[in-house]
């Protein structure tokens, strides 16, 4: 995304990062210390903070992006004027992380092995799950929007203030920027985590070349709801999965 907002000094990018990441870690540990994170007591539960994390992260960076008055472009929230080139991007941001995650998942399973990683996996896709029918759409539609326009719009674009607009720059924040993302999902074991990082390089590398956050926003909309609707066929067996390792799945 250009930047054509001269203020915005690498200082005050630094702050405004700083900021927002720290308001939402903040948030993300007292909750689950709480007890209500993602293996939380009860499916509504796990809906209620999954909105209110996402609502967390959109104040922090409305909050720090008030001071200006083109955050709609640095954000690259821009209403789209190339319809095919934006529906166009969508499925090749959709397909290409699911294809690449899928590549790459099997090298890290070569690499690490184990069941340890394999069998958290299951446990947070169990978890998962939990959501009930009727907030898949709504679930996947929100976080599609809060997440890209936290990791890809907000914090991809800061970075390139901070690093620069050359491509190596730009290569640095795509990298960094998926770090943070898949950090967000350590939950998720270390498969989990491979897998977050690969699809936030991907959409953040399609959100970089098009200038626009929404081919990531509806790719990301899609993945998310397909997974939570897949989750829904296959959690019987992960359920078996999970007990055969010992753990307790109530019904």
């Amino acid at each position: 995304m250009s930047l054509p907002i001269k203020p915005l000094t690498r200082t005050w990018a630094a702050v405004q990062v700083v900021a927002v990441l720290a308001t939402l870690f903040a948030w993300v540990f007292g909750s689950t210390t709480l007890g209500a994170g993602i293996f939380g007591s009860s499916p509504n539960m796990l809906v209620a903070h999954v909105a209110l994390t996402g609502l967390v992260g959109l104040v922090a960076v409305f909050v720090a992006t008030a001071g200006d008055e083109s955050r709609i472009v640095t954000l690259g929230l821009s209403k789209p004027t190339d319809k095919f080139g934006t529906a166009v991007a969508t499925l090749v941001a959709a397909g290409g992380t699911y294809i690449t995650s899928a590549v790459v998942t099997v090298g890290a399973m070569a690499l690490f092995g184990g069941s340890v990683d394999v069998v958290d996996k299951a446990r947070a896709m169990e978890a998962l799950s939990a959501f009930p029918l009727w907030s898949l759409l709504p679930v996947a539609l929100f976080a599609g929007f809060n997440e890209e326009v936290l990791f890809r719009g907000f914090l991809l674009s800061r970075f390139r203030v901070l690093f620069g607009e050359s491509r190596r720059s730009l290569a640095l924040g795509v990298v960094l920027s998926a770090a943070l993302f898949s950090a967000g999902h350590g939950y998720q074991g270390m498969i989990g985590v491979v897998q977050t990082f690969v699809a936030g390089a991907c959409l953040a590398t399609v959100a970089a070349v098009r200038k626009s956050l929404w081919p990531s926003i509806i790719a990301h909309a899609a993945i998310d709801l397909f997974g939570l609707v897949a989750l829904h066929f296959v959690k019987p067996l992960l359920e078996k999965m999970l007990e055969q390792e010992g753990f307790h799945v109530p019904h």
